[in-house]
């Protein structure tokens, strides 16, 4: 069973995502990391190049190749991958979504030290974009199976879910 990550920038997906499938020996997959590597090119640098909808429309291939290769996976989306291209419903047709909720002031003290690497917020009034996206984003969100509070969770919440469906 696949089991994807969502949520706001600065909500855990990579961190807690990694450790939890190498806790449980599961094939993790952090789409940012899958673009960057098939491009051998940062995500900032991807942006600039080739715009959003190129790269929304490569976080989508990430995701069909994922469900064609692997049955069993630990998936960190992009904060922005459900909500394109009708992701949200392919990733409820193809496995279990978990959605990372967070206050903006929690999301912002995540990423205000790696803003550079983050296109869509860079330069950028961080609490009202974050707000802005988050109140774009969040009815999207909330469709995913499991939401779980960002200051509560720990690495064991998300294996107990993950365990709930085995």
């Amino acid at each position: 069973m696949r089991f994807y990550l969502l949520g706001m920038p600065g909500s855990g997906k990579s961190f807690l995502g990694q450790e939890v499938a190498n806790q449980l020996q599961m094939t993790f997959v952090d789409t940012d990391e899958w673009i960057e590597s098939k491009h051998q090119c940062q995500i900032p640098e991807l942006f600039v190049k080739y715009g959003e909808e190129w790269f929304r429309k490569e976080e989508k291939k990430c995701i069909q190749e994922i469900c064609q290769n692997d049955e069993r996976a630990l998936i960190a989306t992009g904060g922005g991958l459900p909500c394109y291209h009708q992701m949200m419903q392919q990733l409820l047709q193809t496995g279990i979504c978990i959605y990372l909720k967070g206050r903006i002031e929690k999301l912002e003290s995540q990423i205000k030290t790696d803003l550079k690497i983050r296109p869509l917020l860079a330069n950028k009034a961080l609490p009202d974009i974050l707000t802005k996206l988050l109140q774009q984003r969040e009815a999207i969100y909330l469709q995913s199976q499991h939401v779980v509070d960002i200051e509560k969770i720990q690495p064991l919440d998300i294996i107990k879910i993950i365990h709930s469906y085995a």
